[in-house]
């Protein structure tokens, strides 16, 4: 999927203006950098693997793109609140959405 088809944006310039206008404050944590379908949920827990890109970035990174990897393969399924349940915490949909949106760049 392109950026077009996934934004209301015009063009990506657009996009960009917006994403720096808007950049909400970081919690820098390490982070994998590229999760998208790089982890696997279980009983157990959450696992990542493909640690490639890892460094340091918001804790909101990593988890904007699992979500939008559980809505791209589990729409309407509950599965992004067991994701929530399992990492222990409250969604922060300001910062998921607009991490997303950094994604559509790259």
């Amino acid at each position: 999927m392109d950026w077009q088809d996934t934004t209301n944006f015009t063009n990506p310039e657009e996009l960009y203006k917006w994403l720096c206008d808007n950049k909400p404050p970081e919690e820098p944590v390490f982070t994998h950098g590229d999760i998208g379908a790089n982890f696997f949920i279980d009983d157990d827990g959450i696992y990542l693997y493909d640690l490639a890109r890892c460094g340091i970035a918001d804790k909101w990174t990593d988890i904007a793109l699992c979500v939008r990897d559980i809505r791209d393969y589990y729409p309407d399924t509950g599965y992004e609140q067991v994701f929530f349940d399992m990492l222990g915490t409250r969604p922060d949909y300001e910062k998921i959405n607009y991490y997303i949106l950094s994604d559509e760049m790259f």
